[in-house]
């Protein structure tokens, strides 16, 4: 995002105004995500609904940001800066719930029996 005089933002304080609302509804769906993960570590037999639920908000997310980029609404230095917290997160996802696909469709006798199923 760009402020008059040209300088470049810095972090999310910079996007807007404080709203205390969007911060907590966002970190309800992140606590969601996070509790959709380990409980699928848990639960093999659940993993790949809920590893993928969690996925496609990760990268969903990801792509809403880049649409800010896209449309102007933030500058593209964002995209560098937020990588870490917003972006990289899917691509781990993405490969969670395919690992977690792959050992779903093993027969039962090849999976690893010390693995928890609660």
């Amino acid at each position: 995002m760009t402020r008059k005089g040209g300088t470049t933002s810095s972090g999310v304080i910079d996007t807007g105004f404080y709203n205390q609302h969007f911060i907590r509804d966002i970190g309800i769906i992140q606590g969601f995500v996070a509790l959709a993960f380990a409980i699928g570590w848990f639960r093999p037999d659940r993993r790949v609904e809920l590893w993928g639920a969690a996925t496609l908000w990760l990268i969903a997310h990801g792509i809403f940001h880049l649409w800010e980029v896209a449309v102007g609404i933030c500058s593209a230095s964002v995209i560098l800066r937020d990588f870490p917290a917003v972006s990289l997160p899917a691509p781990f996802g993405i490969a969670a719930t395919a690992w977690a696909w792959v050992q779903g469709q093993q027969p039962a006798s090849l999976r690893n029996p010390n693995e928890a199923v609660l």
